[in-house]
Formats: structure tokens, sequence, C-alpha cells
């Protein structure tokens, strides 16, 4: 039951996002003879690929002037010359700004550049004249948004775990049947310790199963 309202809901939330992104992508009768078309492709990627920082949308204000609504995230560099560089991506100004003698390439700086060597969203090093330098190496640690959402989807899922753990304890779903978030994960628990664990471990598959899960 509701592994298919799950389902149910999925399959509405893609017919919907489809719908939007087909009606987005409807070239317009009165667009203006220098306007590019919609590209879906390039903004569903810009959210999908890994950056910097958490890019929400981009509006323009009665100036005409574009802004863009983003999160920026903390960036961690190294390098044998300099060291340990702490700022945040907000410095680089979407790009247009060196900082600390590094710069954010973008896919505008990416088309000048050679493509085997770098990519879009890579954080080089620039000498005083704004530069690319070969010479200095670069180790970024930086807590970018694959990153963040890895920490976050980390943290859901252990505390849900936990959570599922400490009803079990209690005795809640193992003489009666499993409410909430058990009902959501049981046939997820069950098919691990059924399909991967016992056939594969045997009779020590007990053990090792919450390394599995």
């Amino acid at each position: 039951m509701v592994f298919a309202c799950v389902k149910c809901l999925l399959v509405a939330v893609f017919s919907l996002f489809s719908c939007v992104i087909f009606a987005q992508g409807e070239p317009s009768t009165q667009a203006k003879p220098n306007e590019s078309p919609f590209d879906a492709n390039e903004v569903i990627f810009g959210h999908v690929l890994d950056a910097h920082e958490f890019h929400f949308f981009s509006y323009k204000d009665g100036d005409g002037k574009v802004h863009q609504a983003i999160i920026p995230l903390p960036v961690i560099l190294y390098s044998p010359q300099k060291g340990f560089s702490f700022f945040m991506s907000s410095k680089f100004h979407d790009g247009e700004d060196d900082y600390k003698g590094y710069t954010l390439i973008t896919e505008g700086k990416l088309k000048k550049l050679d493509a085997k060597k770098y990519h879009a969203g890579q954080i080089v090093a620039v000498d005083e004249t704004g530069q690319i330098s070969e010479t200095m190496k670069v180790y970024d640690f930086s807590l970018t948004r694959n990153v963040i959402q890895l920490i976050i989807a980390l943290t859901l899922l252990v505390w849900v775990m936990l959570k599922i753990a400490r009803r079990y304890k209690r005795g809640e779903g193992v003489m009666t049947a499993p409410k909430g978030s058990q009902s959501l994960f049981e046939p997820i628990i069950t098919f691990i310790q059924d399909d991967v664990a016992k056939p594969n471990l045997g009779r020590k598959y007990s053990k090792y199963l919450p390394y599995l899960l």
C-alpha cells in the first residue's frame, strides 16, 4: 500500500515536471530576435552537477540588471606555495573576479581553455597578470554542493534508521504491524536480509547485516 502511494506520487511529480519543462521549452512567437531560446538541458544540469554554490534562480530588477539567488559554500584550498586558504565562493562573483590568487573556471572561460585539462567549476591558481599558473598545484577540499547533499542525506538516513531501531527495541513492529517509517523501510531491510545477507554470508549474516544496510 505504501509502495503504491509512493509510486503514484513519483509518477505525478515527474509528469508535472516534464510538462513544465516542455512548456518552457516551446519557442515563443513574441521572442526578441537576439534573445536566445530556453535551454532545458542547461537549466537542469546547472542544478544537478557539482558546484561551489546552491543556485536557485535568476531574476532582473527594474533596471534590467540580473541578480542570482544563491547560497555560497565554503572554499578550502591548499597549495604547496601558498598553504591553506579559506573563504566563501561568493568572493569569485560568479567567476568574474579572482580572489587570493585563485579563479573559478566558468563555461565562458572554458571555451578559451583546453577542455581536456580543465572543467567548469574548477578552481585554479593565477599569477599577477590573471593568467592561469601552470606550475602551481591546487588541492581542492571545498564543501561543494554534492558534499553538502551527501552530508544531509547521511544525517537524515542515520536519524531515520536510529528512530526505527528504537521502535523495534521497544517491541513496536515485532508482534504487531509496523507503522510509519517502519512500514516504509521494512521491505528494504527484509530484501537485504533475505536476498543479500543470508545467501552470501550464511549463519553469520546477522553480524554483518548492519554494515550492508
